[in-house]
């Protein structure tokens, strides 16, 4: 079954550094989540791993509501802002 992911419920298990959740095509699942995070300046932020974020999401939310994919704004090729479409609003769906 194909379903619409509802990306709101992460955002709040992210409260914390700024993120941006969007819905990833994926052949089998239609849609899956993934997430762009900003690191938080710290100890803390610049030592997390991606899958510590869907871990958490996974504990906290449940499993279809974890990102598949974290991508940190500024590393490994991501630009530093975050996705946005032509009229500059961020975007939802890849």
């Amino acid at each position: 079954e194909i379903f619409t992911l509802h990306t709101l419920f992460p955002y709040t298990t992210l409260f914390r550094s700024p993120h941006s959740i969007i819905a990833v095509k994926d052949p089998i699942m239609g849609e899956v989540a993934g997430a762009f995070v900003q690191r938080e300046n710290s100890e803390l932020g610049r030592s997390l791993k991606g899958h510590q974020i869907s871990d958490h999401i996974k504990a906290v939310l449940s499993h279809q509501s974890s990102p598949d994919w974290v991508w940190w704004l500024g590393e490994d090729g991501v630009h530093h802002e975050y996705p946005k479409t032509a009229s500059g609003k961020i975007v939802s769906a890849v």
